[in-house]
């Protein structure tokens, strides 16, 4: 062995890896729509069975379409959590137009990447979306769709208060094989 070289023993030992910096979450906006769109790609490869669009369906939108998406406007917001600059998590809402339901907003794209996972990222961004929604003129209640045999998403919903107001059948079909969801609401005010 020469003078210079160490053994594995010899070796210092690495330094534990730092806590990663919390993500930040914040509204989206038309600066976001290059981050966003690849997140939804990424989320629609990574999740097919969450999701009712494919990566094929949403490859296809222009610009002005993922702005639409994103807002924000009275009717539309997209939360996103950023690890840096990266955005690694998004959670959507489209309130409903019609006069007669506008005191409704739908909960949709809740997704985070494998790699953030374990920082209670898609708690935060719910949290963060409900908190929104909630300070909606009008907004009484939000709901969501889940795949019913996603245990971990129904469980996050309903630790939020949202509770199971339907099954569809045979939701989705995604590589031959049929996935049920459950539709779940979270109501602000009791009923009038």
């Amino acid at each position: 062995m020469h003078r210079n070289e160490m053994t594995p023993a010899d070796r210092p030992i690495a330094a534990p890896p730092a806590e990663r910096e919390p993500a930040q979450i914040r509204l989206l906006n038309r600066h976001d729509i290059a981050g966003f769109r690849m997140l939804r790609l990424a989320m629609l490869a990574d999740a097919p069975s969450a999701f009712g669009a494919s990566p094929d369906d949403e490859a296809v939108l222009n610009e002005d379409a993922w702005a639409a998406r994103i807002g924000p406007d009275d009717n539309t917001a997209v939360f996103g959590a950023f690890a840096g600059q990266r955005l690694v998590g998004s959670v959507g809402l489209v309130r409903q137009r019609p006069a007669k339901m506008r005191h409704k907003a739908l909960i949709w794209g809740v997704f985070v990447e494998p790699t953030a996972r374990g920082q209670s990222l898609a708690r935060r961004l719910m949290q963060t979306m409900i908190a929104h929604a909630r300070a909606l003129p009008q907004v009484r209640q939000v709901s969501l769709s889940v795949t019913a045999s996603n245990a971990h998403a129904r469980a996050l919903y309903e630790s939020l208060g949202f509770v199971q107001y339907g099954h569809e059948p045979d939701a989705l079909y995604v590589d031959g094989e049929w996935f049920d969801e459950q539709q779940m609401v979270l109501r602000f005010t009791s009923a009038a």
